[in-house]
């Protein structure tokens, strides 16, 4: 598989050239997050201080998110197994439309594959933190709901 990316800096090594390119994309991802999933579309203030402190607000508020999904899957041992089937979904359909199939089967990319992407909670996972936050419902409970949105069969 090959990619090209372009650049105006030769000095550069290339592995470094597609870090910073990668990062862009999770960057671009984050803001989609923000303005789609948490309806972030504008600032609250026009004076520049007020933006600066509401664009530090929705960085904490996606880095507590994330903080909090890793928690759980820690703690209570549960991934979002819904959102990897719909992945392994969508990894089977590129590979059938791709020409050079058989090696995209065997061979993962590198930069998707070890480096762990920070950058998007699902809607899914989104809305609940949302919902038992005010529902202040016992952690036992609120852990269920989260079981079945994340398609994991009770046990």
């Amino acid at each position: 598989m090959t990619y090209t990316y372009l650049t105006n800096d030769f000095t550069m090594p290339a592995f470094l050239i597609v870090l910073l390119y990668k990062h862009r994309w999770d960057i671009e991802k984050i803001f989609h997050e923000l303005k789609s999933k948490m309806n972030e579309r504008k600032s609250w203030a026009s004076s520049k201080e007020s933006k600066k402190s509401h664009a530090i607000f929705e960085c904490l508020t996606h880095n507590l998110l994330l903080l909090f999904e890793k928690h759980i899957e820690k703690t209570e041992v549960i991934r979002d197994e819904a959102e990897e089937k719909k992945q392994k979904g969508r990894i089977k359909t590129q590979t059938k439309k791709s020409v050079v199939k058989k090696v995209i089967m065997h061979v993962k990319n590198f930069i998707n594959s070890a480096l762990t992407r920070a950058t998007q909670r699902t809607q899914r996972f989104i809305r609940w933190v949302r919902v038992w936050i005010y529902k202040q419902a016992p952690w036992s409970e609120s852990i269920l709901r989260l079981k079945e949105i994340w398609g994991i069969a009770a046990s």
